[in-house]
């Protein structure tokens, strides 16, 4: 799902930097389904692979880090993107003054960027090829012998 998605969010961003200058509606409403549920499919995946390679750590630490990281890039991008728009109309007087343009290529040129990373993914890449399914053995293990852990806040 990982290496699927990917690219696919990757080729979103690329095609939505051409939709405004489409001039309709119906570009930028099918790119933007079609990156929002690709990264609404991406979310619950995603978590859970980094609760799997992040093991002996509690996935609530895991999700936090993610999610603090994902609002701390996006709060440094929209800064960034900020400082991309452009302050007077562009010379060729195609797009109005104060457009985002330049911060439209600028997802897209990031998206383009990252969006292989995952094709890297895999046990020989992170070192995990002797320790597969590491939690779900421990998991396992805890149930086959009729014992379920559970803490009762006690």
């Amino acid at each position: 799902m990982l290496r699927v998605v990917n690219p696919i969010i990757g080729a979103c961003y690329l095609v939505f930097v051409f939709a405004p200058q489409t001039r309709s509606l119906a570009a930028p409403f099918v790119v933007l389904s079609a990156l929002g549920a690709s990264s609404f499919a991406l979310v619950p995946v995603a978590l859970e692979y980094l609760v799997e390679i992040t093991f002996p750590a509690s996935p609530e630490v895991t999700s936090v880090v993610c999610w603090a990281g994902g609002q701390l890039l996006g709060g440094v991008f929209i800064v960034i993107m900020n400082a991309l728009k452009e302050s007077g109309g562009n010379p060729a007087g195609d797009r109005p003054p104060g457009n985002l343009y330049r911060a439209l290529v600028f997802q897209a040129v990031l998206a383009c960027a990252v969006a292989p990373l995952p094709l890297l993914l895999g046990r020989k890449f992170l070192g995990l090829q002797g320790e597969s399914r590491r939690r779900f053995v421990l998991d396992e293990a805890g149930t086959a012998n009729g014992r379920v852990e559970t803490d009762t806040g006690m």
